[in-house]
């Protein structure tokens, strides 16, 4: 069973715990070698995150600090679907880092569909990352 295949079998909620779990368990796994099985890893990651978001819990800071880390070695700015995954899992985990590794990315030769996804998603999440459930609290900012 590959990784992808495995991820994509998860209940469709998890406790934050588990959540947790599963992402040190897929950092744990050392990076493939060929783009195909990144792919799937990244995949694999992107059904974690959902799984995570789900618990209406922000995933603890070092295991954010790991995934921020991790976003950087698998990014490919040729790659529009990992792009949209990892931009999916930086939303749904909260990943600050990231976002402003994005932010930087544009600053390089990308595929331009990657930079238009890209620049949509620093529109969309930039400012407010951070807080992965902020959209859910309405409209409106606190004085």
């Amino acid at each position: 069973m590959t990784v992808k295949e495995k991820y994509s079998q998860l209940p469709e909620t998890l406790t934050p715990d588990e959540a947790r779990g599963h992402f040190l368990e897929l950092l744990a796994i050392p990076l493939p070698k060929t783009e195909e099985a990144i792919d799937d890893h990244v995949e694999a990651m992107s059904k974690v995150a959902d799984r995570q978001w789900h618990t209406y819990t922000v995933l603890d800071a070092r295991t954010r600090d790991k995934l921020d880390a991790w976003v950087s070695t698998v990014w490919n700015r040729h790659a529009l679907k990992r792009a949209r995954l990892l931009i999916g899992i930086i939303a749904r985990v909260g990943l600050v880092r990231s976002m402003r590794f994005l932010q930087q990315e544009l600053r390089k030769d990308l595929h331009p569909l990657v930079r238009i996804e890209t620049m949509e998603a620093i529109k969309e999440f930039g400012a407010t990352v951070g807080d992965p459930y902020s959209g859910m609290r309405g409209g409106g900012s606190q004085a």
